[in-house]
């Protein structure tokens, strides 16, 4: 459940104002899988064995017209696996999970930006796999923010001491963590989140940048 970011931020708000003044011109979240992403590449910019995941599908095309976001795409030198923004309304959370551990591909790393956030969000992460979480006990009961799913998060949290941790990511920073892992997002605010994930193929140049990131702790 380690966590870790680049030392310094990348411009979030170069990144809000390209979201705001020309991917959102153009395009729109609820056009997109499950109704929170949008997936910013060409198809022809996705590494090409995965290009038919759905999480990629449809392909906005959108690095052509934003230079900052097409310069943080170049910024990995390793093929992508996925580039895309995800979004989350205020009062909203996800659902325990681990990502990728069905996926017949599984030599790829992910990092994320936080674009658009509030002091109120955290990500919660666990050293756990699947099989040692007790989702019967702790799965939140919907994707609302309230009282009951509050009283959740602090049990389950108690619960795991030890294994679990609660952090707040600050915009603008490369953040890593292990998404083989159980985690979450909650997000008690008022306001939405809106963070770049990024899925690309493992190689030498992803773990020589692993290695300068520094550890939150």
């Amino acid at each position: 459940m380690k966590l870790y970011r680049h030392p310094k931020a990348f411009d979030a708000n170069r990144m809000h104002q390209e979201l705001k003044e020309i991917i959102l011109e153009r395009s729109a979240f609820t056009d997109y899988l499950f109704t929170t992403c949008l997936s910013l590449p060409a198809e022809s910019d996705i590494y090409e064995p995965v290009r038919a995941k759905p999480i990629n599908r449809p392909y906005a095309d959108m690095l052509q017209h934003c230079p900052y976001f097409r310069w943080l795409f170049d910024f990995f030198e390793t093929e992508k696996v996925s580039f895309k923004l995800n979004q989350r309304g205020g009062k909203q959370l996800y659902a325990y999970h681990c990502d990728g551990v069905e996926d017949q591909f599984s030599d790829w790393v992910r990092f994320q930006i936080p674009i658009v956030t509030n002091d109120e969000v955290r990500l919660i992460s666990t050293d756990m796999d699947n099989k040692d979480f007790d989702y019967k006990r702790f799965q939140f009961k919907g994707s609302a923010w309230n009282d009951d799913n509050a009283r959740k998060l602090e049990e389950c949290l108690e619960a795991n001491s030890g294994r679990m941790r609660s952090n707040k990511l600050e915009a603008g920073y490369i953040y890593h963590f292990d998404v083989k892992k159980v985690h979450t997002l909650v997000n008690p605010g008022d306001t939405e989140r809106i963070t770049l994930l990024i899925d690309v193929v493992n190689n030498d140049w992803v773990q020589n940048y692993l290695s300068k990131l520094e550890e939150v702790v």
